[in-house]
């Protein structure tokens, strides 16, 4: 899964993902500069379901990833 993060400033962010019944599944840290950034994250160990990705720091929305 590709990862876009608009940042307003330059920082090491960590991301969690979270299943529907709010278990922890995976966390990595990304490294950002102010604009854009794109990332991989490889989820192909996870499995097929649906799933949240929240920054720990609140700085981001929320996001729902559906892995089919």
């Amino acid at each position: 899964m590709q990862v876009n993060i608009q940042s307003l400033k330059t920082e090491t962010l960590l991301f969690r993902l979270f299943g529907a019944d709010g278990k922890k599944n995976a966390s990595k840290y990304f490294n950002v500069v102010n604009g854009s950034n794109l990332f991989d994250w490889n989820l192909q160990p996870i499995t097929a379901g649906t799933y949240f990705i929240a920054a720990v720091n609140n700085q981001f929305k929320t996001l729902r990833v559906i892995k089919k």
